[in-house]
């Protein structure tokens, strides 16, 4: 590994510090979630099964009369947290999203969106971060990789 510089391990430390900032950017945004009218607070979260699906559908229909632009938000910044670190569980976003805004107009375009947003964020991140060090690492597969083509 003679060829890599301090800077290219360097900019490993910028993935925990990314996903450090974005996962306190969803805690904030949980902590600070405005209350029902009810006085009751939500168990918001991310689905792990169909049920938790469902509840989390139930809890949230009601909490989006009148918070709209907080589940809007928050939603949104969970789907693209999920995606950007390749973080399984976006199937069940993809529920939560057609099941709390409907498919048509908003739902389906939502999460295209949002994919195509998240994704880019994880290839762009691990373009930066780690480019160097896997051709580095592989050189000799990657070179036989590229005399295939």
């Amino acid at each position: 590994m003679g060829q890599l510089r301090r800077r290219d391990y360097l900019r490993l430390l910028i993935v925990p510090a990314v996903f450090a900032v974005s996962s306190f950017f969803l805690w904030f945004l949980f902590v600070n979630r405005p209350a029902l009218k009810n006085g009751l607070s939500p168990d918001l979260h991310f689905p792990k099964s169909l049920e938790d699906l469902r509840e989390l559908v139930r809890v949230s229909s009601v909490y989006r009369q009148d918070h709209w632009y907080y589940v809007l938000l928050l939603f949104t910044s969970a789907y693209v947290y999920k995606q950007t670190f390749a973080i399984p569980g976006s199937a069940l976003l993809n529920l939560f999203c057609g099941a709390l805004l409907g498919c048509w107009p908003l739902g389906f375009p939502l999460c295209c969106i949002l994919t195509a947003v998240g994704a880019s964020n994880c290839f762009l991140l691990s373009r930066f971060v780690g480019k160097a060090i896997i051709q580095e690492m592989f050189a000799n597969k990657i070179a036989k990789l590229q005399e295939k083509d």
